[in-house]
């Protein structure tokens, strides 16, 4: 045979996996259907099934006559004619049960037909098993902001790992601020908490793993703003990586950027309540203002206790009653400024004070009289001055 090209997806260590055997045959090397055989000896190290389900080895797209497997030796008979000097592909799918072997390294597999009796060798290589779609998420991408993280990524074939035993690293770009102590209590792996947090060469967090997480499974790991990591005080493109102690190769995540997010400010007038208990007896005016590095006219936006955002355009005049005004803006590459809140009591209605008794022009036949009436509930009443007890219902 020539042309011979053996393929293993995937091809790291411990992986199930699906193995294409591609080769020409010779100028007499045709092979009848339901007669003609295919040999393929697997090298020591991969893992092999007793049995071979034809179903799941195919010839040409088609499902084999037979699979016989003798020591390493897999004799398969085509079902379809092959005539000479012809493409042959076979196929031992997933489902056929071959594993890759324990260890890297190179592993040579020979193949030959019944036609064409002479072996020919091609070599595979088994690469170290490591993690996989590492993905990193930021509370916030602004620089030098203190964040929480969320890291993500699926262990590979060989990635078990033991909990309290298997560490996962995470290894931070230059510039992110790492506290030289992380508390344990705010770090989660798989939303278990954990028991041990180090840090290695000041930029790389190392988390012992406090359950077991499977080969080939998604792993979450969330460390808490309470950790004080803070964002790099330049804008850029950052990378991180990550590994485990049972995968040890460091795998990228996709970049982060960091950026300089706009900023919103808030004046009220009258800067401070001009009423008793921290009221406002007017109606307070705010004006809001927001700056961004890379945007001349931010867009501004805010709202009051749970209502949805408008857009400011003038200052707000906010409403009798005890509020929270929320503001932030937006950059034009739609960068938002950390919100901005501020709680306001405003009371502009004087308060109802109705007098039950004595009655208007009721005559009185005493130098004494009892005063009764109504206000609103904590309100003050004074008469002549002097201060009297107001029930709690006013």
């Amino acid at each position: 045979i020539s042309n011979l090209n053996v393929t293993v997806e995937p091809n790291t260590q411990n992986a199930n996996s699906e193995c294409t055997v591609a080769f020409t045959t010779s100028s007499t090397g045709a092979l009848s259907a339901s007669s003609g055989k295919i040999f393929v000896e697997f090298p020591e190290g991969f893992n092999l099934p007793s049995y071979f389900n034809s179903a799941y080895v195919l010839v040409n797209g088609k499902n084999a006559y037979n699979v016989t497997i003798s020591n390493r030796k897999v004799t398969i008979i085509t079902p379809v004619y092959i005539g000479n000097n012809s493409n042959v592909t076979v196929v031992f799918k997933k489902e056929a049960g071959i594993k890759n072997p324990n260890n890297a390294g190179t592993y040579s597999f020979s193949v030959y037909t019944s036609a064409d009796s002479v072996s020919v060798s091609y070599d595979v290589y088994i690469l170290k098993s490591h993690i996989l779609n590492p993905i990193v998420k930021l509370s916030s991408n602004g620089v030098g902001k203190n964040i929480s993280i969320t890291i993500s990524f699926v262990t590979g074939a060989s990635g078990a790992l033991q909990a309290g035993v298997d560490k996962i690293l995470i290894k931070f770009p230059v510039g992110f601020s790492i506290p030289s102590n992380i508390p344990t209590t705010s770090v989660k792996v798989n939303n278990a908490p954990v028991n041990y947090v180090g840090i290695r060469y000041g930029n790389i967090i190392e988390i012992r793993t406090p359950v077991y997480i499977y080969q080939n499974s998604t792993v979450n790991v969330v460390i808490d703003k309470s950790a004080g990591i803070k964002n790099p005080k330049t804008t850029g493109d950052y990378y991180f990586e990550v590994s485990t102690t049972a995968e040890p190769t460091w795998v990228k995540a996709e970049k982060i950027t960091i950026v300089a997010l706009p900023t919103v400010s808030m004046s009220v007038s009258p800067e401070k309540p001009d009423g008793l208990n921290g009221y406002y007896k007017t109606h307070p005016i705010v004006t809001l203002t927001a700056s961004s590095p890379i945007d001349a006219h931010p867009v501004i936006y805010y709202y009051f206790d749970n209502g949805s955002p408008s857009v400011y355009s003038s200052p707000i005049s906010v409403p009798d009653g005890v509020h929270s005004l929320y503001c932030y803006a937006l950059d034009n590459q739609n960068n938002k400024s950390d919100v901005l809140s501020k709680k306001f009591k405003v009371d502009t209605i004087p308060p109802k004070l109705t007098i039950t008794s004595p009655k208007n022009n009721e005559i009185l036949n005493t130098r004494k009289c009892v005063i009764k009436g109504q206000t609103e509930k904590g309100a003050t009443v004074t008469i002549d001055g002097n201060a009297v007890s107001v029930l709690p219902d006013g």
